[in-house]
């Protein structure tokens, strides 16, 4: 997708500016709106209506911009086009507050998020998704037709025993399920904005804080933090969470395992599309995790930190 042809679309909006261009399918546009184009109507759709419910909830989340004839979203080609008001603020790109205070902020704002998107789920239409299902599902058909490359059976089966043992325990609701620093926006310090809910569904709710946990570990060096510091950072993030909304001592007992079941997914999607090199990483990643479970664990449960 070229500058040119995205300028034209804006034309649509009655918007003219500058573009600079953000990923593969978002432009800022003269840094007062973000358009960002979609392959899949439902996914766009999905989002349109999480992002007015959020809204509505009070929550600071993008505004929707309509058309001129007042539709939430063009179509051209088979491709959808949302534009949405920039929200103020960027991304964390640097540590300079204490690290303490960073993760435990990411917490708290990431059990709001919890709160309401709780509380806006009986009214929403979401996919009722489960960690559990793909990890007897399609993660195992993966792996075995990769022969069990760079992992283990016995490794994969006690992972997925142990969920299997407790997944009826956790606490389920609709998660963001793509919870980075990317995707939270700060202004000095500041929160200001949740952005990107195309992967949101109903899941186990610890899932999005194992998830923003285990992407730390994957990009260890922009963060700051070591892995023996890491550990510090489950324990800031759980005890920020919990000045939102108070976990089970299930989700912190078995925080591990969920991670340790996230790696294997992302091990499993690696490989059907041919990233060995990702996969291998994922692959490494889980036996961190496995080897450090009892830690993990300790730093989850200790309410008492520092």
């Amino acid at each position: 997708m070229t500058n040119l042809k995205i300028k034209e679309l804006l034309k649509n909006w009655n918007i003219e500016g500058n573009l600079t261009w953000i990923n593969n399918n978002s432009w800022d546009v003269s840094d007062s709106y973000i358009i960002k184009c979609y392959n899949k109507q439902e996914e766009l759709e999905r989002s349109i209506v999480l992002l007015g419910a959020l809204k509505e909830h009070g929550m600071p989340v993008a505004e929707i911009v309509p058309l001129k004839e007042g539709e939430n979203y063009l179509e051209r080609e088979g491709v959808y086009y949302l534009l949405t008001r920039k929200l103020p603020g960027s991304s964390i790109v640097n540590l300079r507050e204490e690290p303490e205070q960073i993760y435990g902020r990411m917490g708290k704002v990431i059990g709001k998020l919890h709160i309401a998107l709780r509380e806006l789920e009986a009214f929403l239409d979401f996919w009722d998704n489960s960690l559990l299902f793909e990890m007897k599902g399609w993660i195992p058909e993966t792996l075995r037709k990769a022969d069990w490359k760079y992992i283990g059976s016995e490794a994969y089966e006690e992972t997925v025993n142990n969920l299997g043992a407790i997944y009826e325990e956790l606490p389920r609701q609709l998660i963001h399920r793509d919870v980075h620093f990317g995707n939270f926006l700060f202004e000095q310090g500041e929160f200001t904005g949740y952005i990107d809910f195309d992967l949101s569904q109903k899941n186990i709710r610890i899932f999005d804080i194992a998830y923003f946990l285990l992407g730390l570990l994957c990009d260890e060096n922009h963060y700051g933090a070591d892995r023996e510091k890491w550990f510090d950072l489950v324990a800031w993030v759980i005890r920020g969470y919990e000045e939102s909304i108070p976990l089970e001592e299930v989700e912190k007992t078995y925080l591990n395992t969920v991670m340790e079941s996230i790696e294997l997914l992302f091990t499993a999607y690696f490989l059907s599309v041919k990233e060995d090199r990702l996969a291998e990483d994922s692959v490494q990643l889980f036996y961190f995790i496995k080897r450090n479970a009892n830690k993990i664990r300790e730093k989850a449960l200790d309410s008492d930190i520092m």
